[in-house]
């Protein structure tokens, strides 16, 4: 599964110049809340952890991501790699963009994992995994451009095994800024 997923990815950084343009977004996100479907047993722990994070104000995560970006008329799609920074431990993992514009508000969907780079306190590594990180955001693009946005989202994990046997999914809801850039 590993190689087929590298060799997939390589397929695409190698061939997506042909009709792409590449796209980077940075920028920082504050999570408001935390929490998991359909599960009373651990609504109390969320409950605990979501208030935790509201109360932090200086908690925001920085995010860099990097895309190849096709153009098709009202919707962006764009295939590359999202990056976020919990300050001593990192994320790096593969994944899919699809943006709609209507004009200065964008509405982007995204589906990342099965793969992912990490870093945490001098150590780190290349690991797969049946883990998805689904996202989807609102944002108001500002300026001439519209490459600054500030905006919100709903971030989710499905985990397979969390799934089967207890029915939990955890999410998070965030607000942000970003820089989204086309170099």
């Amino acid at each position: 599964m590993r190689k087929a997923i590298l060799a997939l990815l390589a397929i695409l950084v190698l061939a997506s110049p042909l009709a792409a343009q590449l796209r980077v977004d940075v920028g920082i996100e504050k999570p408001l809340s935390l929490g998991a479907t359909n599960s009373e047993e651990a609504e109390d722990d969320f409950d605990d952890a979501s208030e935790f994070v509201r109360e932090q104000l200086w908690l925001f995560f920085p995010t860099v991501s990097a895309y190849y970006e096709w153009d098709l008329a009202v919707v962006k799609l764009a295939a590359g790699v999202r990056a976020y920074s919990f300050i001593v431990v990192g994320a790096l993992w593969p994944n899919l963009l699809a943006e709609l514009n209507f004009g200065p508000l964008y509405v982007d969907a995204q589906l990342g994992g099965l793969l992912f780079g990490y870093y945490a306190l001098n150590t780190g590594g290349l690991d797969a995994g049946k883990v998805l990180i689904p996202d989807i955001s609102v944002w108001l693009g500002l300026g001439k451009t519209r490459s600054f946005r500030i905006g919100a989202g709903f971030m989710g994990l499905y985990i397979p095994v969390l799934v089967e046997e207890a029915d939990i999914i955890p999410y998070m809801g965030y607000i942000g800024a970003k820089f989204s850039l086309k170099p």
